[in-house]
């Protein structure tokens, strides 16, 4: 079924735009139909919320892992990591100086393909089952059609209260008085 944009009017859902409006002209009358109903993002809390990244790169405190010199991709992306929207590949680093050898030439490969990709990857060391890893972290998209209001808000706040602790300013803040200072 096509996705469309929808408004609730009483007890009905209608096309929200014309777009919405064509699509459901295409679908069968009369026949029983089932969707799932997601809200949309909220433009004005987006538009903030990559005020407050930006703003937040600017004022990140120096020896703060990591150090985004001004780079809101970089610290966005490192925040999602953080916030847990990510995806997450380990590489098991064995013992053999050979086999580590791989493995590092491995991790390194997938790094540069990420980054030549303008992703941020992530590396860090782990465990699983009491055996050493290389984490390799990769932020997930936050899209409007990967990202919904519901799964944004938890991130969202979860972003801000890390943004919060590191930098010592409200996010909101941060953003207004940056946007102020431009």
């Amino acid at each position: 079924m096509p996705e469309m944009l929808m408004r609730r009017v009483g007890r009905a859902l209608l096309p929200a735009n014309a777009e919405a409006e064509s699509r459901m002209m295409k679908l069968p009358e009369g026949r029983p139909l089932k969707n799932n109903v997601k809200l949309p993002r909220s433009s004005p809390a987006h538009r903030m919320f990559f005020a407050v990244i930006a703003a937040a790169a600017v004022h990140w405190p120096h020896g703060a892992d990591p150090e985004p010199d001004g780079d809101a991709e970089l610290l966005r992306a490192w925040l999602l990591v953080r916030a847990g929207h990510c995806d997450r590949i380990d590489f098991p680093f064995p013992d053999d100086e050979r086999s580590r050898q791989m493995v590092i030439a491995s991790v390194s490969d997938l790094v540069n393909r990420l980054r030549a990709a303008g992703q941020y990857p992530f590396i860090r060391t782990g465990e699983v089952k009491g055996c050493p890893v290389v984490r390799v972290f990769i932020s997930k998209s936050m899209d409007y059609d990967h990202l919904d209001e519901a799964g944004f808000i938890p991130i969202r706040q979860h972003i801000y209260d890390d943004i919060k602790a590191i930098v010592g300013a409200e996010p909101e803040d941060l953003a207004r008085e940056t946007e102020a200072a431009a």
